[in-house]
């Protein structure tokens, strides 16, 4: 097997094919479809897909496997300015991450399989309106969770680097029937929070008590379901903390979490029904 490497190819449709790895480097508007991609990482940064600054990406029905070389290591696929992107109907496998990103506006996740990583499946800082949408995300194996120096995980970890628009997480199941319990959806406000947010129709399998943790986000949470495996403070909940835009919550199934730390207009920013 070889690597398919494209520098500054536009308008091309690649199909089938088993590789190495994939790397995109200044195209615009390519198609990889149909391929099995086989790395044997040397740490766990290497990428067996790399997308950079190449606008109109498609990757869709492939197959990411990541084996020999220590054990869950390496990235599915990394993207990198790249707007206007979608991965779909992919299978990410045996990875340290499976999907990260950084600074992709209109990127769409949608129909994919990513499970049996080392620590989230899906991790970036969006650009925005960001679409993770249909997913089947799956179990995660940290090393030394819970310890002085062991992994952080999140099953989508989500963090800004600017104030983010127009992000949309809808109809994903998060499985957490094996592996361990690392946190469920965390959107993470460094630089500026998240606003038109719709988070819908998602169902939260898990084995730890935060499931959805909201910091700085307005928007629409809606009709999402909890099923908890832990009890005590290991029962899902949805964590709300601060924010400064209105958020409704509506017919979700779960214990809901009001952070104590609210100010009175915090408070009254936030409706639940």
């Amino acid at each position: 097997m070889a690597t398919l490497s494209l520098r500054n190819v536009s308008n091309r449709v690649y199909e089938g094919g088993a590789y190495t790895k994939i790397y995109l480097n200044n195209c615009t508007n390519v198609t990889v479809r149909g391929a099995t991609v086989s790395l044997t990482p040397s740490g766990i940064n290497d990428q067996a897909i790399r997308i950079y600054n190449s606008p109109g990406t498609i990757l869709e029905n492939l197959t990411v496997l990541s084996g020999g070389g220590k054990a869950l290591s390496g990235e599915g696929v990394n993207l990198s300015n790249s707007s206007r992107s979608r991965i779909s109907k992919c299978v990410f496998t045996g990875f340290h991450q499976g999907i990260t990103f950084g600074g992709c506006d209109d990127l769409t996740i949608i129909g994919n399989t990513i499970a049996n990583t080392r620590t989230s499946p899906i991790s970036g800082a969006p650009g925005d309106r960001l679409t993770i949408k249909d997913n089947y995300i799956g179990d995660s194996h940290p090393l030394n969770w819970g310890l002085k120096g062991g992994d952080h995980a999140d099953e989508i970890h989500l963090f800004t680097t600017k104030p983010v628009t127009g992000l949309v997480i809808e109809g994903n199941t998060i499985d957490q029937t094996n592996g361990v319990g690392i946190l469920g959806v965390f959107l993470q406000p460094k630089s500026g929070g998240f606003t038109n947010v719709l988070i819908t129709n998602n169902k939260f399998i898990m084995r730890q008590g935060q499931a959805l943790i909201l910091k700085y986000v307005g928007g629409v949470v809606s009709f999402n379901t909890l099923v908890s495996l832990g009890t005590g403070k290991a029962t899902a909940r949805y964590d709300v903390y601060g924010g400064n835009t209105p958020l409704l919550l509506e017919g979700n199934v779960g214990f809901i979490s009001l952070d104590r730390r609210l100010t009175p207009e915090q408070r009254a920013l936030i409706t639940i029904k």
